[in-house]
């Protein structure tokens, strides 16, 4: 691999990981929001930079809305829209005029059963994730464990798509906190941080390329002399 390769794929890393940062710091306020995390030991220095999720707990705050459910764990709700699943950990749910569990922006919440009708009366969630109405069992939350690597396009703002192909695995141990919400985990100061020193880099990086360059043509011009 020559100079300018090398240089290239440097800049294109740096970009993934403000690309990242970007990412992260517009789901600062998102509920539930797992930031990403760029792990540099996974790839050579021409492939992409593998992203994965930062499971930190999000700290927790109380808001005494039945359908306010926060994760103790690393567990994610199942969402289904358009055929297709998605995860997500933010818990502000609703109630569809068909009587059905829906997240704010209108997806179908997962259950063990299938859509969750939660139609007929008070609402309460256990902490294993069983849904009773007017204390008859009804249904319990599907909890699935995220993958292990995550591509950029499977990032949908608060929500990370399954590609069901993969196999869904079952989280056993995540445990639900009616009447709460999570937080986001992103840690503003520390993305800060990073957008800062990747700048730099790229700026050192551009001026290499550039240095580079010059020395290639005033070589090839003095060679021409000859």
């Amino acid at each position: 691999m020559d100079a300018i390769e090398t240089i290239s794929a440097s800049i294109t890393r740096d970009l993934n990981k403000i690309n990242t940062v970007s990412q992260n710091t517009s789901n600062v306020s998102s509920n539930g929001f797992k930031s990403l995390l760029v792990n540099n030991e996974l790839n050579n220095h021409l492939q992409p930079l593998a992203k994965v999720l930062n499971l930190t707990q999000g700290a927790l705050k109380q808001t005494g809305r039945s359908l306010d459910l926060a994760l103790q764990g690393n567990g994610f709700f199942a969402v289904k829209q358009g055929g297709e699943i998605y995860l997500t950990r933010n818990g502000s749910f609703r109630v569809g005029a068909d009587g059905y569990l829906l997240t704010q922006a209108g997806e179908r919440v997962q259950g063990r059963n299938g859509d969750i009708d939660i139609s007929g009366g008070r609402i309460e969630v256990m902490a294993n994730g069983i849904i009773t109405v007017e204390g008859q069992e009804r249904n319990s939350f599907l909890m699935i464990n995220p993958p292990a690597k995550i591509r950029p396009s499977d990032v949908r703002g608060d929500k990370i798509y399954l590609n069901e192909a993969k196999g869904l695995s079952i989280d056993e141990k995540t445990q639900i906190k009616q009447g709460f919400l999570e937080s986001s985990n992103v840690d503003s100061a520390r993305e800060m941080l990073l957008l800062m020193e990747t700048s730099r880099h790229v700026q050192t990086m551009q001026k290499s390329l550039q240095a580079y360059e010059q020395i290639m043509n005033k070589t090839v011009t003095e060679l021409g002399k000859k």
